[in-house]
């Protein structure tokens, strides 16, 4: 999307319950649908946590004094940040912690 600082946004709108939203009531967030959040535990790289989740990174940016990484991905659809961030997740020995960027 012209003039917004990330073109990828992914946006959510649901009811605290879980339940699909009435017009009024839903909570609306967005993520950026084309990166994460991740702190990958020492001694990881990047290419580390490519290589074991067949997911092509960048680095987009450190967040200094956090430990976190922002990583970028190619997307296809908004919808494959859910199945990047499990993929990622799901590999404790690589990091300590991923998610969205909202």
């Amino acid at each position: 999307v012209e003039g917004r600082r990330y073109p990828a946004v992914r946006r959510i709108e649901q009811k605290p319950d879980g339940s699909e939203p009435q017009p009024a009531a839903a909570e609306v967030r967005e993520m950026v649908a084309d990166q994460i959040l991740v702190n990958l535990a020492p001694g990881t790289t990047i290419e580390d946590l490519s290589s074991a989740t067949g997911i092509a990174f960048t680095l987009r940016r450190v967040i200094p004094g956090t430990g976190t990484t922002v990583l970028a991905f190619a997307v296809e659809d908004p919808e494959a940040i859910d199945r990047v961030q499990a993929a990622v997740a799901a590999r404790p020995n690589l990091v300590r912690y991923a998610e969205p960027d909202y």
